[in-house]
């Protein structure tokens, strides 16, 4: 298990691994949806180029979906309960992936750290995602990116 992550009401506990999310009722352990598959156009494509961090981290948007690292993205949002992709950022050419993200519920903004170490800002309004501001390049890998409480500053 490479990431844990709780739904905001805390009924539900989502588990990814390096190929999948599953997600379960937190307090009865009852299976709800695995969130996992290629996008369309990338059916057929070699897994470990597909993955581009899939799973290295994950977090509750709100009780209905979760946004991943990876899985056919810079960062995938996904419908819990139906197992469907909403949509996707973009992954940038090249080898460099999602290495760390959060959200701020307050701000309605999600961060992600890349493996390149640039941090990238967007706004997610339901599902539309406002074009990626990017805010620093610092040097090397990201590991853990966290908002404060009210949304106006991570760390």
């Amino acid at each position: 298990v490479t990431s844990v992550s709780y739904s905001p009401d805390q009924k539900l506990r989502a588990y990814a691994d390096a190929h999948e999310i599953r997600v379960l009722d937190a307090d009865s352990f009852r299976y709800i949806q695995t969130l996992r598959g290629l996008p369309q156009d990338l059916e057929g494509a070699d897994s470990q180029s597909y993955r581009h961090g899939v799973g290295d981290n994950m977090v509750f948007l709100d009780e209905d979906r979760i946004a991943s690292s990876g899985m056919g993205g810079l960062v995938t949002i996904w419908d819990v309960h139906s197992g469907r992709r909403l949509t996707s950022i973009e992954a940038p050419p090249g080898k460099e992936f999602a290495s760390s993200i959060d959200y701020s519920p307050a701000s309605n903004r999600l961060v992600i750290g890349t493996s390149a170490g640039r941090l990238l800002l967007t706004t997610l309004e339901d599902d539309h995602i406002a074009p990626l501001v990017p805010l620093a390049t610092l040097g090397g890998y990201m590991w853990e990116l966290q908002f404060r409480r009210d949304g106006r500053y991570v760390a």
